[in-house]
């Protein structure tokens, strides 16, 4: 009996590991969804050098979770910050800095500066998630801001 637990045990624990591991490019391409919040697909492919790598692959290795938009068969990530400095803190290829991903207490509250730092490096992530589903226009990089609807809604 002992023995068929733990065979379940280890066949549930596989379920949850890829079996290959992730490209620092696909750790990136993961962290800028999650920060961007773009919409995407179970079978969007993340390229994990020779091997594609899907959000539904991602999903089940348990570092992100997935919420349905109001589009059909489209979900925006969502990750725990622990998970998503983790990933950040192990990667070449800077997304945002390591001094500007804090909670703010009373010892370091946020100030308006590190927004003014974080800005562009957000930016910079609307841009490289939405062209990479193909859904680069200005108003998804600056979707939520005042007066957005007034914009053209151009490819860029």
């Amino acid at each position: 009996m002992h023995s068929e637990s733990t065979c379940l045990f280890s066949s549930v624990l596989r379920l949850n590991h890829y079996e290959h591991p992730l490209s620092d490019e696909t750790k990136h391409s993961i962290c800028i969804f999650a920060i961007t919040k773009a919409p995407i697909q179970l079978s969007t492919i993340l390229h994990n050098d020779t091997v594609p790598v899907t959000i539904e692959n991602i999903r089940r290795m348990g570092i992100l979770y997935l919420e349905r938009t109001s589009r059909k068969d489209y979900f925006t990530m969502y990750m725990s910050f622990y998970n998503m400095k983790k990933l950040l803190l192990n990667l070449p290829n800077i997304v945002i800095p390591d001094n500007l991903l804090f909670f703010p207490s009373l010892t370091k509250p946020w100030h308006w500066h590190e927004f003014e730092l974080l800005y562009p490096h957000f930016q910079d992530s609307m841009i490289k998630a939405f062209s990479a589903i193909g859904e680069l226009h200005f108003t998804n990089i600056l979707r939520g801001s005042y007066g957005v609807g007034l914009l053209p809604n151009v490819c860029g």
